[in-house]
């Protein structure tokens, strides 16, 4: 079986997986999401950059999406420790064209500072992890668009959606994967993004 043919069947085995109750408590298998449908709010990454949620860091590009917070003692050091790994298994990848996001659904507690103290707890992370916060009203907003909000922090689930800037077409997966296997997902979608990409020309 050849890489191309392996990585897809491995991204449809986690959206089966993605739609039992037991990882994602019920929630559908895939999201559709597009440019007009993904806010371009204005947040603060870990390094205090105002940066554009969609044009800047979603907009053609793959991108794995979490959400976190840094006084979570449960599941989110697990997912911290996945993305960091994950990101130094990407970072030979082209930084425009490959995206980790993390986003605090505690944006009055976490300043940029304390999502980059957080981020450095699990060893050195490459430069493609990006962790956001920023007003309450806009980062509830986005996580409504995603389909990702839950109003008590202490109830949030471990999903991380994986898709393409600009296309509805998006996978949730569980967020406690071993990084290989969200990393495979990653490089079959940047694949078959170069391909659809090369296919386009004239």
């Amino acid at each position: 079986m050849s890489r191309t043919r392996s990585n897809l069947s491995l991204f449809l085995a986690v959206v089966v997986l993605s739609g039992s109750a037991a990882c994602l408590q019920g929630q559908n298998q895939t999201a559709a999401l597009s440019d007009k449908l993904i806010p371009n709010v204005e947040l603060i990454d870990q390094h205090g950059h105002t940066v554009h949620f969609y044009t800047d860091l979603v907009k053609g590009k793959v991108v794995a999406i979490n959400t976190i917070f840094t006084t979570c003692t449960t599941i989110c050091p697990l997912m911290g420790a996945r993305f960091a790994k994950l990101s130094r298994l990407i970072q030979d990848a082209d930084p425009s064209k490959v995206r980790l996001i993390s986003i605090s659904i505690d944006p009055l507690t976490d300043t940029p500072e304390k999502l980059d103290e957080w981020s450095h707890k699990f060893g050195n992370v490459g430069p493609a992890w990006t962790l956001l916060t920023g007003k309450k009203d806009d980062v509830d907003s986005l996580l409504k668009a995603l389909e990702i909000f839950t109003a008590d922090k202490q109830e949030h689930t471990p999903v991380v959606l994986i898709g393409v800037g600009g296309s509805t077409d998006w996978a949730r997966a569980s967020a406690l994967l071993p990084p290989a296997k969200i990393a495979d997902l990653i490089h079959a979608r940047l694949a078959s993004a170069t391909t659809n990409h090369a296919a386009a020309r004239p």
